[in-house]
């Protein structure tokens, strides 16, 4: 037990301020404007974690190799998405985890759990967790004896390592390399491109697909497969796309070894910057449709199209923001950057066309966001940064903030700390992408401001989405 050794005090709560939590951008750094310490974990939880992205393989069954203390919360996501039938726990005690035992604990404990399944699974996700690194566990070894035991079993090697993900890959970027890896090279298909590492699935209306379509071209994801062998036969495809950062390191190390092209699309929302991600992919697609074409030629045709396409979708846009202004009647805007995978690039979009933004709540940012956080630098009035983690977050009230009828949130985070009814109930840019993701985002917006939400009841319910995903 901890005992006081010194006097108790009161603290006066209406006195402390979230100054150390914020920063104006014009003050902040890049990419991490805040530095790592001691978090703070709000009570919003709609992102996906390793439980439900877990779950988009079809036919596969989860095994966490973990102790009770550490499993609970595993368990209580299992339970709330009722997945239990896909879900199993080994748990080794503190006898096994100092006695030398761990890896046959590990291995016998996990035998026990296929054995008594009710059904096969073809694929096995084992995830390991942080005794093992403590007592130094040699996961090689554990996962070769599962092979060898179960031959008819893909085993994906997995980690809940959390003490890990400031020095080395997260647990998710991991995982959702050991998903990938199920998708070996087939014979190529000319006519089939991969989406891979996404949790949402990508719309048919994103621009993505309808250019592909017009090549005669469809996408193949994850979220379509209803069994395991349609999974597994994404391995024709002759393309790899993928637009979360936390897949990138998984599609990277796939590519190099099929010595097959991938492109790394994360979600742009600037007119130019999408217009330009859009070209380097269909100059892609037209060397692949005659393989005689110089890069340049590719290019040029590819600018031609894309240019084209572009123009219709920017009048599409610019109308739709037309439309948005005069339903926002002079209120602000916040974001997140679990509502938008891009939110430095969301915030110049709005700005761009005369919405201003208050605040983003992000911890830190993607490189690939410097040019957008630069330009939103630059602005006489410019956002500013608030942290969702730092410990003084917690004292963020709407008081501080302002009128939270006043404000349009966008992404869960911002609607929680700015306590406001309106706001766009989504995460990871709800799976859209480009000129569709624009129109989407604008739609959804409109939608906010004319129906309120209640925040409180909303954003601490796990995995937004996933139950759309998953059967």
């Amino acid at each position: 037990m901890l005992k006081r050794i010194g006097p108790a005090t009161t603290v006066d709560h209406s006195k402390i301020t979230s100054d150390r939590a914020s920063v104006a951008i014009q003050s902040a750094g890049f990419p991490r404007p805040f530095p790592w310490g001691l978090e703070y974990n709000c009570p919003v939880h709609e992102n996906w974690n390793i439980v439900h992205t877990g779950r988009l393989i079809p036919e596969c069954h989860s095994i966490y190799v973990c102790s009770d203390n550490c499993l609970r919360g595993v368990i209580m996501t299992a339970d709330e998405m009722n997945g239990q039938s896909h879900f199993s726990a080994v748990m080794p005690s503190e006898k096994d985890s100092i006695n030398g035992r761990l890896e046959q604990v590990t291995i016998d404990g996990v035998s026990r759990v296929i054995d008594r399944l009710p059904y096969r699974p073809r694929a096995v996700q084992v995830f390991l967790v942080c005794m093992h690194h403590f007592v130094g566990a040699d996961p090689k070894y554990i996962f070769r004896e599962l092979e060898k035991r179960y031959p008819d079993i893909f085993f994906m090697q997995c980690w809940m390592d959390p003490i890990m993900q400031k020095v080395a890959k997260t647990p998710e970027q991991k995982q959702r390399y050991q998903m990938m890896l199920p998708v070996q090279p087939l014979e190529e298909n000319p006519a089939h491109v991969n989406v891979l590492g996404d949790n949402l699935r990508l719309p048919d209306s994103s621009d993505i697909a309808r250019l592909l379509a017009r090549h005669h071209m469809r996408i193949q994801q994850v979220q379509d497969c209803k069994t395991y062998d349609e999974y597994v036969k994404m391995g024709d495809g002759w393309l790899t796309l993928v637009r979360s950062p936390l897949s990138v390191y998984g599609v990277e190390r796939m590519a190099k070894a099929s010595q097959r092209p991938y492109l790394y699309l994360s979600v742009p929302m600037t007119y130019g910057e999408i217009t330009s991600r859009l070209v380097t992919l269909m100059t892609l697609v037209c060397q692949k449709e005659d393989e005689t074409l110089s890069l340049e030629q590719a290019t040029a045709l590819a600018k031609e199209e894309v240019n084209a396409f572009a123009e219709k979708e920017k009048k599409l846009c610019d109308d739709a923001f037309e439309s948005l202004k005069k339903t926002l009647k002079g209120r602000t805007v916040a974001l997140d950057y679990l509502g938008c995978v891009r939110p430095l690039s969301t915030a110049r979009l709005l700005m761009e066309h005369n919405i201003p933004i208050t605040r983003i709540y992000a911890d830190a940012f993607d490189p690939m966001e410097e040019e957008d956080f630069l330009w939103l630098r630059a602005q006489e009035e410019g956002p500013v940064i608030v942290s969702t983690n730092h410990p003084k977050s917690r004292y963020i009230s709407p008081i501080e903030q302002g009128n939270p009828d006043d404000v349009l949130a966008i992404g869960p985070k911002a609607a929680f700390f700015e306590n406001t009814r309106h706001f766009v109930n989504q995460i990871e840019s709800d799976g859209n992408w480009g000129f569709d993701a624009v129109k989407n985002l604008i739609k959804r917006m409109e939608e906010a401001l004319l129906e309120e939400k209640d925040p409180e009841e909303l954003v601490p319910l796990k995995g937004l989405g996933w139950e759309n995903c998953v059967e």
